[in-house]
């Protein structure tokens, strides 16, 4: 059966929605093969139990992977066995992504359901890969992926560590300098300090200097006057002396 067009395709689901639902039962369905690619036929068949009895058809639908859900046309039921074949081609503008899809088969309220995978072609020309190869392929970029985020993801905790552990060098470095200046400030206030002590020995020396001289000077200028002093003494005991002795020659002569 070939792919109907979308008009007759909302026909077909407009009869199937006007014609009596049967009682609840059971599907089975299957295709040819399990694996498609390019444009191929796919040949359908199933059953129906318990078997509709009369005139029925099963309507047949296909999911993509990507969720997507077609139509791909009706198959009639046998009344009495509920056998039915039907069958629908692949390519298209719904079958463009390379996955598993998922065939329905529908009568009533009785459902049945079957897969199989399928290739574009375009996946397959020129030496194109096949599905088991496509999803080893995904798997191993998948865990190539995870791997490389992973060491990404060290790389980036090691470069963290690394940038922590120099902020803590680099803290405890400028730390270290500080203190030193700090340390080499003091020493200067410090030296700074014995400097301004020595300039103060220096003046007090100079001022005792000339305290010693001045103390020399009066010194000598004591002494002088001392031998002026002696000296007047001298001559006065002698004046005296010599006042005496005239007084006794007078005194001596008026005796006489």
């Amino acid at each position: 059966m070939k792919p109907l067009p979308i008009l007759a395709t909302m026909a077909l689901v407009t009869l199937l929605l006007a014609t009596p639902a049967i009682a609840a039962g059971t599907i089975t369905v299957s295709t040819n093969a399990s694996s498609y690619s390019g444009t191929q036929a796919v040949d359908v068949t199933g059953t129906v139990s318990p078997a509709p009895g009369t005139a029925q058809s099963v309507f047949l639908q296909v999911t993509n992977p990507g969720g997507q859900t077609v139509p791909v046309g009706t198959a009639a039921v046998d009344p009495t066995s509920g056998a039915f074949s039907g069958s629908f081609n692949t390519g298209g503008a719904y079958f463009t992504a390379m996955g598993t899809y998922t065939l329905t088969a529908t009568l009533g309220t009785a459902t049945g359901m079957t897969t199989f995978t399928y290739t574009p072609a375009s996946s397959t020309s020129g030496g194109g890969i096949s599905q088991a190869q496509y999803n080893d392929i995904i798997g191993n970029m998948t865990a190539l992926n995870k791997a490389l985020s992973a060491q990404i993801t060290s790389l980036q905790n090691q470069v963290t560590a690394l940038q922590t552990s120099q902020t803590s060098g680099f803290s405890s470095i400028t730390g270290s300098l500080t203190t030193i200046q700090n340390s080499l400030t003091s020493v200067s206030n410090t030296l700074s300090g014995i400097v301004s002590s020595l300039n103060t020995i220096s003046g007090s020396m100079t001022t005792l200097s000339g305290q010693v001289t001045n103390a020399v000077s009066q010194t000598q200028t004591a002494v002088n006057d001392i031998g002026t002093t002696q000296t007047y003494v001298l001559v006065v005991a002698v004046l005296a002396a010599i006042t005496l002795v005239l007084e006794l020659a007078i005194l001596v002569r008026k005796l006489s």
